[in-house]
């Protein structure tokens, strides 16, 4: 095996100086079923919020990170990695056996920053292996 093709999965003794590829973006994971699965085992849901460009999402730039550390200091979970493009997904890791709070959170946090209008929230069903939106709350 070559270490110049992969080398993420280098077969040499000594770890590699080179940084991983720069095509290689973390928010990708989020989107394989076999990874979220994955997730499930170690007891964590994966949870977005997927936000359109808009004045209110430029008026709260950055609110991500205040949201990870404060669902962090909940104990509920945490950021885990944004997908750019129109709309922006900000993916959240959230403990499973708690995971109705965590989503309560991020709802409350979201409608206190007039953002929660603007947004989708939703997590993985790994059991269906699909994805549930929790707001705005499915029409009936």
């Amino acid at each position: 095996m070559s270490n110049d093709l992969h080398p993420r999965f280098s077969m040499s003794s000594e770890p590699s100086a080179e940084p991983p590829p720069a095509h290689v973006d973390p928010a990708d994971a989020n989107g394989c079923s076999e990874w979220l699965a994955g997730m499930g085992k170690i007891n964590l849901t994966v949870a977005f919020i997927q936000a359109p460009y808009s004045p209110a999402l430029w008026a709260n730039s950055g609110f991500e990170n205040s949201l990870g550390t404060e669902l962090t200091e909940a104990g509920l979970g945490h950021l885990d990695s944004a997908k750019w493009g129109n709309p922006i997904t900000y993916f959240f890791y959230l403990h499973s056996g708690s995971l109705a709070a965590g989503l309560q959170l991020i709802k409350s946090r979201l409608a206190a920053i007039e953002l929660l209008p603007h947004v989708k929230v939703g997590y993985a069903d790994c059991q269906d292996k699909c994805w549930r939106v929790f707001h705005p709350a499915p029409q009936k």
